[in-house]
């Protein structure tokens, strides 16, 4: 039910069923400790919720390490298999040749250049970034100050 009136579900019917109810029983007492009771199983719920959800980013953050080391790895091979290196290092070595011919030269950087690699190695860092601070969030005790916010 507490999700419902949350939600704004609630209908007017049920309101007035639940008003009539409250009216027969108002005579009743509450048992001692109910509402000490009720509170803590709300904050073992909440206990329960913050711990599924570092499991998940830590799971998240796990995943994202592996791909950032196998895009990483991958866009190494690929660029080294590009010759990109070489017509990078060719802009350096001999300066007048590319000034003569600097179309053809950006053309041949352009075409040499692994994009797709380099942006899922990037994406692969974001998303390594991206999982560690909703872990560190949802992980207050690496936080040795008390009154430190992660971004």
């Amino acid at each position: 039910m507490h999700q419902i009136i949350n939600n704004n579900r609630i209908s007017n019917d049920t309101m007035k069923t639940l008003g009539e109810l409250f009216k027969e029983d108002s005579d009743t007492s509450v048992p001692e400790g109910l509402f000490e009771q009720v509170l803590f199983r709300i904050q073992a719920e909440d206990r329960k919720l913050a711990r599924r959800e570092q499991f998940a980013w830590g799971g998240i953050f796990v995943a994202s390490l592996g791909l950032f080391v196998e895009s990483g790895i991958r866009a190494a091979h690929v660029i080294a298999a590009s010759n990109f290196g070489s017509y990078l290092s060719l802009a350096f070595s001999d300066s007048s040749m590319i000034g003569t011919l600097w179309k053809q030269f950006a053309l041949s950087l352009v075409e040499s250049f692994p994009f797709i690699e380099t942006i899922v190695f990037l994406a692969s860092i974001v998303a390594v970034l991206w999982s560690i601070r909703n872990f560190l969030k949802k992980t207050p005790f690496f936080i040795t100050q008390p009154n430190a916010h992660i971004a």
